[in-house]
């Protein structure tokens, strides 16, 4: 690739000490030029030593930026006020207990740049358990009945899309335990096009008791069918 695009990467964080070091090592191993990069740390109001943690890694890395949010409601929030200072052309996301691998931009860029037609696409990933044991996901090419029926899932970690995509549809804290489902069906409304990049570019971290992830979650299971139901009601509604 000969012109490389500005990347913004996303890191909405509290209270993450003990995993950012992890985090920024992986971040910094990504196949892409330094200096055509920016990584936004969004803190959401730490109250332990995270703030210091990246303030260090800033002293080495100038090409890091922290936005500080006191009162944050939401990780949807601290997204959103990441995207008011980035200035990337193209965006991804990352939490701060997950680690990317080193093609995290150059697949699904190139996949973009293969594909001009697309505006986001979202990525294949592994899942990492307690024993650190590794298990590939294969997600599906993107069809809206199996995406409705949760056939397979796009969380905002395997994303990779253009900034205005995610400036005119930002998430929506209501939505903050199925933020991700609920902003797919949002951004088809655009007539925005997304797809998959059939490429593993992450390992998502599945460690801990289940309760704490989404899959787990009753609440999350909760917003997800109120969003199934909207998405339903709104289809009904065409046919009239």
């Amino acid at each position: 690739m000969r012109n490389f695009p500005f990347i913004s990467i996303i890191i909405p964080v509290r209270n993450a000490e003990r995993t950012l070091d992890k985090t920024f090592e992986y971040l910094l191993n990504i196949d892409y030029p330094r200096d055509k990069m920016e990584i936004v740390i969004s803190d959401g109001g730490s109250t332990d030593s995270t703030i210091l943690v990246i303030e260090e890694w800033q002293k080495r890395y100038p090409f890091i930026k922290l936005v500080k949010i006191t009162n944050c409601p939401s990780p949807a929030y601290a997204r959103n006020k990441a995207l008011e200072i980035i200035k990337g052309e193209f965006i991804f996301f990352t939490d701060d207990d997950d680690l990317v691998l080193p093609n995290r931009i150059s697949s699904p860029l190139s996949h973009i740049c293969k594909n001009p037609i697309l505006d986001v696409v979202y990525c294949n990933y592994n899942v990492v358990d307690d024993m650190g044991n590794i298990r590939p996901v294969q997600c599906e090419p993107f069809n809206h009945q199996a995406y409705l029926n949760l056939k397979f899932n796009i969380g905002s970690g395997i994303l990779f899309g253009r900034r205005n995509v995610f400036m005119d549809v930002p998430f929506y804290s209501r939505y903050d335990l199925a933020i991700d489902y609920d902003w797919v069906f949002r951004l088809l409304r655009k007539n925005y096009q997304i797809d998959l990049c059939p490429e593993i570019v992450m390992n998502y971290n599945r460690s801990g008791d289940a309760i704490h992830h989404l899959s787990g979650n009753r609440e999350s299971k909760t917003k997800h069918n109120e969003i199934y139901e909207r998405e339903i009601l709104l289809e009904n509604l065409k046919r009239y």
